[in-house]
């Protein structure tokens, strides 16, 4: 069979068993800190079947053959799970399936990367250039390269594309508002899983970030510029001697961007410690201090990504929004997965292979799964797997008036313009999303916070909240704005999410329209 050269593999690129530690267990043992964990309530181990398709599709992103499944099945090796896990982590679609996968978590969505601040530079052959860049990062996944390393040669990544498949990571940061501060928002939130979007303008409004600390961390890269080169689909990219990062101040009283303000210079300062000493290169300092090993923010990012790939939902969620008001489902488990993957020399393999083994990992899906207790770490996975996908949105029948906007990369899909009807305060908005983020996130984000919440009934239970006051991230320049009105409304248990949201007198004369047509949505 195919899958047997793949054990042979597996002895090439996976740890001895006399160099693996029982780290399986230690998951299991931190996983009894969830708040509701009772064994009496526990599911049942899954069966074969089960637990042959679901390894498969989270390794390899596809499902098994039926031989495949069934051969399994037939097999009396009380070790067969753990020698299946050890071929599919050496399996020819492992490292393209999660290269892939790190590369959408770093860059978004890749089939819409536009590198649209280099002059010349096509929608295709950014396409190509990201796309070699996930491959690369494939490759360094099969491999197991110690995840520090493989972020090392991103960021320090310079010369032409085409010789440096690395580069496509900061590449495709050539977009927006620009490539420095496009920069230190992806590399905080991929790398870090911290959003300092918020901070362009104002200090975070609940964590310790500021402007100085999203600036700072810009400057590392401000003298990098990059140009087409001389072959069809190759950009280059290199670093200026000389050069700081200047940025227009936000005007209070304007509310806008503006150099009415003074505009302001900064030098590189990284967010947690350190800056460049003298003529240190700014780059390769900056590789060095994300990467530093004073710091486990690096790896409790990774660890929880991986986790919410396995499970449906990080210990932290979002995984990329540590913050102050989010607290770990269990922090003693995300400090275990943690101290793993430190102590494995950063090996996304071993991480993997261990979280898989585990009885949490292979407990059967449990039905109607509740995530306020300990059956949530099998049972939510299947309940979020099975939402449907943004493109599957409900279709709605918007009224008329109401368009589709584009709007900026960082916002969820799809968004829509909703009309001032007295051309009185400014249009609305009306977001739509598959996730639930936004039921803690918005209250949060504005002042006074108290929210009015009702359910109604449609085809589909809606449960509705409210707030107003002032909001602190506008959709276009991120200033703060007062009479602001939100209602957010989740259809369904597990459903979709919508929010309308504006000048609390356009939301007013919606509102009662919005609401019918949530109510008329389809189970």
């Amino acid at each position: 069979m195919m899958m047997g050269r793949w054990a042979l593999l597996g002895m090439l690129f996976l740890p001895s068993q006399e160099e693996r530690r029982p780290f399986a267990s230690d998951i299991d043992h931190a996983a009894k800190t969830f708040p509701g964990w009772s064994a009496a309530s526990l599911p049942a181990r899954s069966d074969d079947g089960e637990f042959i398709r679901r390894v498969w599709m989270d390794l390899l992103g596809q499902a098994p053959s039926d031989d495949e499944a069934r051969s399994f099945a037939a097999d009396p090796d009380p070790k067969k799970r753990e020698k299946k896990i050890d071929q599919l982590l050496v399996a020819p679609g492992f490292g393209p399936f999660w290269g892939r996968r790190l590369a959408e978590a770093f860059l978004g969505d890749l089939s819409k990367a536009r590198m649209e601040r280099i002059e010349g530079v096509t929608p295709e052959a950014s396409a190509k250039i990201v796309n070699r860049f996930a491959a690369w990062l494939g490759e360094q996944v099969a491999k197991d390269r110690p995840y520090p390393e493989i972020l090392r040669d991103m960021i320090e990544a310079t010369g032409k594309s085409g010789d440096t498949p690395a580069l496509g990571y900061k590449l495709a940061h050539f977009r927006g508002t620009g490539y420095p501060t496009e920069f230190a928002m992806g590399l905080s939130r991929g790398l870090l899983g911290i959003r300092l979007y918020c901070v362009q303008c104002h200090d975070h409004p609940f964590d310790i970030w500021t402007p100085d600390h999203y600036y700072g961390l810009a400057a590392f890269v401000a003298r990098e510029k990059a140009r087409k080169a001389s072959g069809a689909e190759d950009v280059e990219l290199r670093a200026a001697a000389t050069g700081e990062l200047e940025y227009d101040a936000f005007d209070p009283v304007r509310g806008t961007f503006t150099r009415t303000v003074v505009a302001r210079s900064v030098k590189p300062n990284f967010p947690f410690w350190g800056a460049p000493e003298g003529g240190a290169d700014r780059v390769k300092t900056l590789a060095a201090l994300v990467t530093d090993s004073r710091s486990d923010q690096l790896s409790r990012t990774l660890v929880n990504r991986v986790w919410a790939w396995l499970f449906g939902r990080g210990l932290v969620h979002p995984p990329d929004d540590f913050n102050k008001t989010i607290a770990p489902a269990s922090l003693p488990l995300l400090g275990v997965l943690t101290r793993q993957f430190v102590e494995s020399k950063h090996s996304l393999k071993t991480l993997i292979r261990e979280v898989c083994r585990t009885q949490v990992y292979q407990f059967s899906d449990p039905k109607g799964p509740s995530e306020k207790d300990a059956t949530y770490l099998r049972g939510v996975r299947r309940a979020w797997r099975s939402r449907p996908p943004s493109n599957a949105m409900p279709r709605l029948s918007l009224p008329a008036g109401w368009s589709a906007y584009e709007g900026p990369r960082w916002k969820p899909r799809p968004l829509y313009r909703i009309p001032d009807k007295e051309k009185r305060a400014g249009d609305a908005w009306l977001l739509a999303a598959d996730s639930s983020g936004w039921w803690d996130e918005v209250p949060r984000q504005m002042t006074p916070a108290a929210p009015r919440t009702e359910t109604m009934q449609g085809k589909q239970a809606v449960t509705v909240m409210e707030v107003k006051g002032t909001y602190w991230c506008d959709l276009a320049a991120g200033a703060p704005l007062e009479n602001h009105h939100a209602v957010i409304a989740r259809v369904g248990p597990r459903g979709w999410h919508f929010r309308l949201e504006g000048p609390a007198e356009t939301v007013a004369d919606w509102r009662d329209e919005f609401l019918e047509l949530l109510k008329g949505i389809e189970p």
